[in-house]
């Protein structure tokens, strides 16, 4: 049940790049999520705990599914176009050592209370 949570959380920020640059759904299915191109070692013990998508044309919002994530120690989504707010859901992610969603122009809001339950920032 972990794996299919892991896989259709990150599935929903797989959804946030356009068509044009997306890698082929099939490809990504095919394969275990470790082997995915979340970041340069994103997994330890066959979780996903990295997740480095910088310049990747991510659109829209932070999926509030990424809450699901809760073995993430990195987020890193700089440089993209997303837009809204950073969902409250990301406060579930209490093992979080790195947050940046920098040079995202059309991000707004606050930051979520939630994320004061970071204590490994």
């Amino acid at each position: 049940a972990e794996r299919i949570r892991q896989r259709y959380a990150l599935l929903t920020l797989w959804f946030r790049q356009p068509p044009s640059t997306q890698i082929k759904l099939t490809d990504w299915l095919s394969i275990d999520e470790c082997n995915w191109e979340l970041a340069p070692d994103p997994c330890s013990a066959g979780v996903v705990d990295a997740i480095h998508l910088i310049r990747r044309n991510l659109q829209g919002r932070i999926p509030d599914d990424l809450g699901l994530l809760t073995a993430l120690t990195w987020l890193v989504l700089i440089q993209n176009a997303l837009t809204g707010s950073i969902p409250s859901s990301v406060g579930q992610l209490t093992k979080m050592e790195w947050f940046d969603v920098g040079e995202n122009p059309l991000l707004s809001g606050t930051i979520p209370s939630e994320m004061s339950n970071w204590s490994n920032l």
